[in-house]
């Protein structure tokens, strides 16, 4: 074969690399590599070998606009080749190098491009060329995070795989292993056992290699061990544990000891994926607590993983858990006699987003075990830098559910960092880098759910229609959450909900994509502190992970001047507790006979000590608090007197600190005129159902009596007529523009009935079947147990059945469908009568209000019980309900309640809190005053202590 092309191609290249090249001699290049032979392997892979040396040298001499050149012209060669000879080895080939030198974008375009080409296979029992294709494809949109686009990808080699050959059914299995992996990495559990039985049946049937089946064995095993930590804790006491948990770890050890059986025959070829499953095994014996198995696999691993078929990740892999069993033996030094020559080492060697943190956070505990402070530091830095880079790379283009489920583990390693390089003591100065941290960490998520909404209404156009579907799929969550009535099962109305919620994550995932900007700004201390008054006291409050395992809440007090203070608070546990006890003592009005005359005493005895004898607190004190912190009532901590904060201090709340840098960010953006104020008031609940329904209603929402008074008055004082009665609908509030002020005075719920007796007790069928000589037991449909009927009840006496058992037993499983404001219809929706599309279910959920256009909203006012609860998102401390959901939306600022509150005291307290805005107050400072005047008639703090001020209220 002539090779005279190539020689000329090599000496152009050489020249090229030289120096920097001039762009005749690049052409040069690129032409001569259009002559390969694209038949030829041998051929195509000089080019791309070529190709690459020249894109490197480029990027460094002429920057990556000229090095995209060669890579361009290489992957039209791949191309070429793919279409020519039926088979798509070299693209795919071609693929994985670029991937191999951090060129993932490329990788994914030339995919891209090829799955597009019509390309007939290349004859004989072979699969589809376009399967293989979007298997890789699926695979390389798993490992950077796109899981939505890799289950697609995934799907299309499916419905490309539709022969009935062995060699067709082999590659359907490996598909299948491929999309349970997927199912397994966003959570789906389910699903993805489902995806890996089906590979082993298929593996099983036609005979596959024993290393294939091992490899799905393994998958297999680890999502049983998954199963199992979902499932809790697997002692339950002394004497009793979980069977639910026991039962899955026994399935896993049996996927497991099978798939080691059949690595160990395949060594040393199969030492990598044997250390791989050791690890898994390994994690199993940690769930069982056995602490010989547990020392055995790892010390197996580690062996194993010095073999040169193991890849360095692996071993990494191998070494951090060798490590973490060493720690727990109670080994702290040689913990870090095994791990710190690693450690130092991959500080030079490997950039922050390839760190493999498992083997970090054992070092940091080890190192702040053995009292070695600066080596404790330098690690949580190298764990913090890795979480930056990291956490922009993954979360950028993912739905709200799947950055939820990532977040989680960034934030307990925070909790980890904060809680090992604090220095001892109750209380000192904060080094800057670790508040630097928690700035960057705490309520982020929230964050990039309000901005990137500000974004696409600011970007119109397409952003626009984006966000119209957007709203139409949380609407649609909403309701198939509050409503599980047309299944017949419990679980079945999960999944159908599951559906809505996956669509919805694609509405999101897609804005986030099309944005195309960082997703999370940086703040720093001074960014906070240009935010606070001279008269100001930031308490941010948050939890951490001391090196002897417990959990404790820490506040940092931070002014305008000077480092941030730190003070240990006591363990998380107790001061919960404390919070609990707090709140809900006040929560409810005081009985006739009871004494809480002397309420003062009651708090000094059971709230929470933030401060100490001798602190000097400013005047405005604001709160970016953290879990039950946000939900109780904080102007009540007793101050370094013992005197309740309200009495002497201004108390408002933030989301989080960096709350107050990227706010003031935000106001700099130009925004629209805000519109007229909206007032939306004593709804009409029942819309004359009465005359359509002749049945007992086992639960009806009552008229606020003096609901209708207060939104006159308000409606006066902002000078615009109320929405009240019938035209206080859903659509009215959901199709609010920017009203300078919106005020809502209805009945607010929060429904907590998650997790009930009902769904957990529901009986589940199984089947028990031999597959590859491992024992597989597969769930099935639930068995036939019903709570509302087994098909969408026909009329509205069983539709109200089923509505009120699912809202009070069962409740919603989204976090943001929990919270809600009643308006006009609800009675009627909830009796099973049709309503109208403006109607609906007459209910507007925390997580529909998040999309509404505030904007340029100065304040909402939830005049409505426990508008200001919510789910604690444990990810970042936070809380998912309707007053975050108006921040989130644009608002300034919002005030809500904590509890169910009277209605007559609360048209009083909203009288006196507008005089007060009226007279220039700001709504924390009128709030206050505005509770001090009802505390003169209602001194009990039930009546007024339940309000709060979240945002720029100051």
């Amino acid at each position: 074969m002539d090779r005279t092309w190539a020689a000329t191609l090599d000496d152009l290249v050489r020249r090229a690399l030289s120096q920097p090249p001039p762009d005749a001699l690049i052409t040069a290049c690129l032409e001569q590599a259009q002559l390969c032979d694209r038949r030829d392997d041998e051929s195509v892979a000089t080019v791309f070998d070529r190709m690459l040396r020249l894109a490197e040298h480029l990027w460094i001499t002429s920057g990556p606009d000229v090095a995209e050149r060669p890579l361009i012209a290489a992957m039209n060669v791949a191309l070429g080749s793919y279409e020519v000879m039926g088979t798509p080895t070299c693209v795919i080939g071609f693929s994985k190098a670029l991937q191999r030198r951090g060129l993932t974008n490329y990788s994914l375009t030339l995919l891209d491009h090829a799955v597009r080409l019509d390309v007939s296979p290349a004859g004989g029992d072979v699969p589809a060329p376009l399967a293989e294709l979007q298997n890789h494809r699926g695979e390389l949109l798993r490992q950077l995070g796109l899981y939505d686009r890799a289950e697609a990808a995934f799907g299309a080699a499916l419905t490309a795989l539709n022969g009935d050959s062995s060699e067709t059914e082999r590659a359907r299995g490996t598909v299948l292993n491929n999309l349970g992996l997927l199912h397994y990495r966003r959570g789906d559990l389910a699903q993805a056992k489902h995806c890996l039985v089906q590979s082993l049946d298929i593996a099983d049937r036609v005979g596959a290699e024993p290393l294939s089946i091992a490899i799905t064995l393994d998958n297999l095993g680890a999502v049983e061990a998954s199963l199992a930590a979902a499932a809790g804790p697997l002692w339950q006491s002394d004497e009793y544990i979980n069977g639910v948990v026991d039962q899955h770890l026994r399935q896993a050890e049996e996927y497991l000891a099978r798939a080691r059986a059949m690595f160990e025959d395949a060594l040393p070829e199969a030492a990598e994926d044997y250390v791989l499953s050791l690890i898994t095994s390994a994690d199993v014996a940690k769930q069982r607590g056995d602490a010989g198995d547990l020392d055995a696999l790892s010390r197996r691993a580690w062996e194993l993983s010095q073999q040169p078929q193991v890849s360095a990740a692996t071993a990494h892999d191998a070494r951090a858990l060798r490590g973490e069993v060493l720690f727990g033996q109670g080994g702290p030094p040689r913990t870090v006699e095994l791990l710190l020559p690693w450690f130092e080492e991959l500080l030079t060697t490997t950039p922050p987003h390839e760190r493999p943190l498992r083997g970090l956070t054992t070092l940091l505990r080890a190192a702040a075990a053995i009292g070695d402070s600066p080596l404790a530091s330098r690690v949580g830095n190298a764990i913090a830098a890795t979480d930056d880079e990291l956490l922009e790379r993954r979360i950028a283009g993912a739905s709200e559910t799947d950055a939820r489920k990532m977040f989680t583990e960034y934030a307990r390693r925070t909790e980890l960092i904060l809680g090992h390089c604090l220095p001892a003591g109750p209380t000192d100065v904060a080094p800057p880098w670790l508040y630097t941290l928690l700035l960057n960490r705490k309520g982020v998520l929230a964050e990039r759910q309000g901005t990137m909404w500000l974004r696409v209404r600011l970007a119109g156009g397409a952003g626009r229609e984006n966000l119209d579907q957007l709203r139409h799929w949380r609407s649609e969550v909403a309701r198939l959450d509050l409503d599980g009535s047309g299944e017949a099962t419990i679980a079945a109305a999960r999944r159908r909900q599951d559906e809505a919620v996956r669509r919805l994550g694609e509405a999101e995932a897609q804005i986030y994509r099309e944005l195309g900007q960082e997703w999370l700004a940086r703040v720093s201390l001074a960014d906070v502190q240009a935010c606070l008054e001279p008269d100001t006291t930031l308490l941010d409050f948050t939890a951490v992970r001391l090196p002897d395992g417990s959990r404790r809440y820490v506040v940092f007090l931070v002014r305008a001047l000077g480092a941030p203070r730190f003070r240990d608070l006591g363990a998380a546990d107790d001061i919960d507790q404390g919070l609990t006890h707090l709140t809900s003592t006040f929560a409810r009005p005081p009985a006739r006979d009871e004494d809480r005359a002397d309420w003062l005493a009651i708090i000094r005895e059971i709230a929470p000590s933030v401060f100490e004898p001798g602190d000097v607190i400013d005047d405005h004190v604001i709160v970016a608090p953290t879990g039950l912190w946000g939900m109780a009532p904080v102007c009540l901590l007793p101050d370094a007197h013992g005197t309740p904060l309200v009495e002497d201090h201004r108390v408002t709340l933030v989301p989080s600190a960096r709350w107050l840098a990227t706010r003031a960010t935000s106001a700099a953006i130009p925004s629209q005129t805000p519109g007229r104020p909206l007032v939306i008031g004593d709804p009409d609940f029942d819309l004359q159902f009465t005359e359509q329904v002749s049945f007992f209603l086992s639960l009806r929402f009552p008229r606020l009596e003096h609901a209708g008074a207060e939104a006159a008055d308000v409606g006066a004082r902002l000078g615009v007529p109320p929405a009240v009665r019938g035209d206080a609908t859903r659509a009215r509030l959901l199709g609010a523009q920017r009203p300078r002020i919106l005020h809502i005075a209805t009945h607010g719920v929060f429904l907590d009935a998650i997790g009930s007796l009902a769904e957990q007790s529901e009986p589940q069928a199984f089947t028990m079947r031999t597959v590859a000589g491992a024992v597989v037991t597969t769930d099935e449909d639930p068995l036939g147990w019903s709570y509302a009927g087994s098909e969408e009840p026909k009329d509205a006496p069983a539709r109200h059945r089923s509505r009120v058992r699912w809202l009070q037993v069962i409740g919603p499983a989204g976090q943001l469908s929990r919270s809600g404001v009643l308006l006009s219809g609800f009675n009627a929706w909830l009796a099973g009568v049709d309503t109208s599309a403006d109607v609906g279910i007459g209910l507007v959920s925390a997580g529909e209000f998040a999309l509404l256009d505030l904007s340029s909203t100065e304040m909402v006012v939830l005049s409505a019980c426990e508008t200001g609860v919510g789910a604690v998102d444990y990810a970042d401390g936070s809380l998912l309900g309707l007053r975050t959901a108006a921040l989130a939306a644009g608002a300034a600022c919002c005030v809500s309640t904590l509890w169910k509150v009277g209605d007559a005291s609360t048209a009083a307290l909203m009288s006196a809190f507008y005089r007060e805005l009226a007279a220039g107050l700001a709504p924390g400072a009128a709030l206050r005053a505005a509770q001090k005047a009802l505390r003169d008639s209602h001194p009990d703090p039930y009546y007024w202590a339940g309000w709060v001020v979240e945002g720029a209220g100051y």
